[in-house]
C-alpha cells in the first residue's frame, strides 16, 4: 500500500481473468507470458524500493496478509484466514487504542517451503522500524503501530496494538508484504529484539541495540538482497535479471496457493513464466509486440494508441484497451525557493498552462483535467473547484503585483531578492520519455513569452526522483499512482514532513492544511472525512504548491490471444492472472 513516485510516462493496467488455475489447458499453463517494462526497476525489496515497476514485480514474488480485490475493489484476506478481529483496547475509549488479532493460514509457506508464520510478520514489523534503512517509508507510515506480538501456543497467530484511531490502520497492518525471517536475517540479528524496543530506539539509549540494527541494515541495504537474494511466498520465485534487459520469474513447483485461487487474484498462476524485457523506447516495444516477440505492451504513448487503432493484421490482431486509473501528472514546484515562495508566482506559471490543448494534442483525449492530488474518479474530488485558467496576460499581472519586472531589458524578468538582483530563472526536471519532456517544452514556450527563463534538464528516472526528493529542483514533472484505500495527505502535504529528509518534498507549509489531515486520518466517517478533502482541495488550488495537470487513461495493447479484463487497480497489471483464449 506504499505510494511511489511514478515519472510522467508510466501507464499500466491491471489485468485478470477469472478462469481458475486448475482448469488451466496443458498448452496454457506451460505458457510463457512476456511483457515490457519502460523503465528499469531500481531494486526488488518491498521495503527498500521506490518505484512503482519494482513493486509490480515484487507482487508476484511477495503476498501481503491482505490486499486489494482488482475487481470488488475490497480489501480482502490473502495469508490470512479471515479479516482480522479488531477490538478496543480499552473497550471504555476507543480513542485510547485499537487490537487487531490474525491467523495466517496453515498452508503459507516460502520458497524453500518452509511454513510462513507469524515470527516472519513481526520480523517484516521490525525490520520497517530500522531508522538505517535507506527507505524508511513503511516505518513513517506504521507510527501508531505501539506493539506486534506473537502467540506462542499458536506461531500463526498475530496480534498488533495501535495507540489511536487511523483511517490505514487496517492497510497499514495488513497491506504491506512479508519477508521470510530465516532468509534476510540469517544471522538472526534482530531475534533478540522485541518489536518495542526497535520502535522506540530513537528516544532510548541501547548502544548494543543502535549497533545491531545499523549492522542489520548494512545488510539489508546491500543490493546482493534486492538483486540476487530475492525470497517470497508468492507464485512466482525470482530466477534471473539480466541488467538492462530482462528480468524472470517461474512458477512455482507445487505452489501451495494452487487450491485457493478464486480465494484472491494474487493467488493464481496461469503463465508458467514471466519475462520483463526492460525496453526504455515505446515504439521499439511496440514493434516486439507485433512481431509477437512480447505478448503485451503498456507504456505507450497515447499518439503510438492513435496509430495502433489503424494497425489491421488478421494474422496477429491486437487488443486495445484504455481504462481509466487512479494516478494524476503534475508538476512539483519547490516551495522553498526563493522565486516560488511567493504563491502569486507559482500561480502565474500555473496559468501559462494550456492544459485543455496538452489534453487534445499531448494524449489525444485519453485524460481528463484534474485539480489536486486526488483523482476526478475520487468520491471524494471536488468538483466546485474551478481549474486556473490559461491566462498568460493574467500571470504577466500576477508576476507584477509580485514585484517582477524586466528592468534591463533583457527580455528576462527579475527583482531584488535579499538585496541581490535576481532572474526569474527556473529549471524544470524530467524523465527522458518525449511525453514527459513535450510537457516541459510547452510550459517553457509560454513562460518565456511572459519573461521567465526556463530550462528543461531530462534525466533517468532513479536521478530525477532522487533530485526531487532531495529538494534539488525549481521544478520537477512528475505523476502520482494512488490506491483506492482512504487517501492520507501527511506524507507529501504536512509541515512535518517538508525539509531535508521529509517525504514533503514540494517544501509546502501551511498551518490550515495541517489542521485538516491531522483531523482527515482520525476521522473514520466517510462522509465526514470526504468534507474534510473538500476543504483540502479547495486551499491547495488557492496556494498552488504544485500544477496539477491531467488523470490519463492508460493505453495497452496486448496480443489478441490473451484473456484479460481491466481495472482502475494500480500499480500494473496482475500478470499472473493472464491465460490464453481457448
Amino acid at each position: 500500500m506504499i505510494t511511489r513516485l511514478l515519472i510522467v510516462v508510466s501507464v499500466a493496467v491491471i489485468i485478470s481473468c477469472q478462469q481458475g488455475y486448475r482448469d488451466i489447458p496443458e498448452e496454457e499453463a506451460a505458457y510463457n507470458l512476456s511483457i515490457r517494462l519502460g523503465f528499469e526497476p531500481d531494486r526488488i525489496n518491498p521495503i527498500l524500493s521506490r518505484q512503482v515497476h519494482a513493486s509490480q514485480i515484487e507482487g508476484m514474488i511477495f503476498l501481503p496478509l491482505s490486499d486489494y480485490n482488482p475487481f470488488s475493489l475490497r480489501l480482502e484476506p490473502v495469508l490470512i484466514k479471515d479479516y482480522p478481529k479488531i477490538t478496543a483496547i480499552d473497550p471504555a475509549d476507543e480513542e485510547k487504542g485499537l487490537r487487531y488479532e490474525m491467523e495466517i493460514m496453515e498452508e503459507a509457506t516460502w520458497d524453500d517451503g518452509t511454513p510462513v508464520t507469524g515470527y516472519d510478520y513481526l520480523f517484516t514489523m521490525k525490520v520497517a522500524q530500522d531508522p538505517y534503512l535507506l527507505n524508511t517509508t513503511w516505518k513513517n507510515q506504521m507510527a501508531h503501530i505501539t506493539d506486534v506480538t506473537v502467540d506462542p501456543n499458536n506461531p500463526k497467530k498475530i496480534t498488533v496494538l495501535t495507540n489511536n484511531k487511523y483511517i490505514l490502520s487496517e492497510e497499514v497492518i495488513t497491506n504491506n508484504d512479508v519477508y521470510p525471517e530465516h532468509i534476510y536475517d540469517p544471522d538472526q540479528l534482530l531475534k533478540p529484539y522485541n518489536f518495542q524496543q526497535i520502535k522506540n530506539i530513537g528516544s532510548q539509549a541501547d548502544a548494543d541495540l543502535d549497533s545491531t540494527l545499523h549492522q542489520f541494515a548494512t545488510q539489508f541495504n546491500d543490493e546482493k538482497y534486492s538483486r540476487e537474494i530475492i525470497s517470497g511466498n508468492g507464485p512466482y520465485e525470482f530466477e534471473e535479471w539480466i541488467p538492462k534487459q530482462q528480468i524472470i520469474l517461474k512458477r512455482k513447483e507445487n505452489w501451495w496457493g494452487t487450491k485457493f485461487q478464486d480465494k484472491h487474484p494474487s493467488l493464481q498462476a496461469h503463465p508458467a513464466s514471466i519475462t520483463y524485457h526492460l525496453i526504455p523506447d515505446a515504439q521499439t516495444a511496440l514493434t516486439s509486440l507485433k512481431d509477437q516477440r512480447l505478448d503485451l505492451v503498456a507504456d505507450i504513448t497515447p499518439e503510438q494508441f492513435q496509430e495502433l487503432k489503424n494497425y489491421n493484421n488478421q494474422e496477429h490482431p491486437l487488443t486495445l484497451e484504455a481504462p481509466d486509473v487512479l494516478s494524476y501528472y503534475f508538476i512539483a514546484y519547490n516551495n522553498d525557493r526563493p522565486a516560488l515562495r511567493d504563491k502569486r508566482v507559482r500561480r502565474a506559471i500555473s496559468m501559462l498552462m494550456d492544459i485543455e490543448n496538452l489534453i487534445d494534442k499531448l494524449f489525444y483525449g485519453l485524460a481528463t483535467r484534474t485539480i489536486g492530488p486526488l483523482s476526478p474518479n475520487h468520491p471524494a474530488y471536488n468538483h466546485d473547484v474551478k481549474p486556473v485558467p490559461f491566462d498568460p496576460q493574467g500571470a504577466l499581472k500576477l508576476l507584477a503585483e509580485a514585484g517582477w519586472s524586466d528592468t534591463n531589458h533583457d527580455g528576462i524578468l527579475d527583482k531584488t531578492i535579499e538585496g541581490i538582483k535576481t532572474n526569474l530563472s527556473l529549471s524544470i526536471l524530467t524523465s527522458r520519455s518525449q511525453l514527459s519532456q513535450d510537457v516541459a517544452i510547452i510550459l517553457k514556450s509560454e513562460a518565456e513569452k511572459v519573461g521567465i527563463q526556463m530550462s528543461i534538464i531530462p534525466n533517468d528516472v532513479p536521478k530525477l526522483i532522487q533530485d526531487t526528493e532531495n529538494g534539488d529542483y525549481d521544478l520537477s514533472c512528475l505523476a502520482s499512482v494512488q490506491s483506492i484505500a482512504a487517501y492520507d495527505p501527511t506524507n507529501f502535504w504536512h509541515s512535518e514532513k517538508a525539509g531535508p529528509g521529509g517525504t514533503n518534498y514540494f517544501n509546502f507549509r501551511n498551518a490550515e492544511v495541517d489542521s485538516l489531515i491531522d483531523k482527515i486520518r482520525i476521522t473514520l466517517n466517510e462522509s465526514e472525512r470526504n468534507e474534510l478533502y473538500l476543504k483540502f482541495q479547495q486551499i491547495l488550488q488557492d496556494e498552488q504548491p504544485a500544477l496539477f495537470l491531467v488523470a490519463p487513461k492508460t493505453p495497452l495493447a496486448a496480443l489478441k490471444k490473451l484473456n484479460f479484463k481491466t481495472t482502475t487497480l494500480r500499480p500494473g497489471y496482475f500478470e499472473n492472472t493472464i491465460s490464453i483464449k481457448n
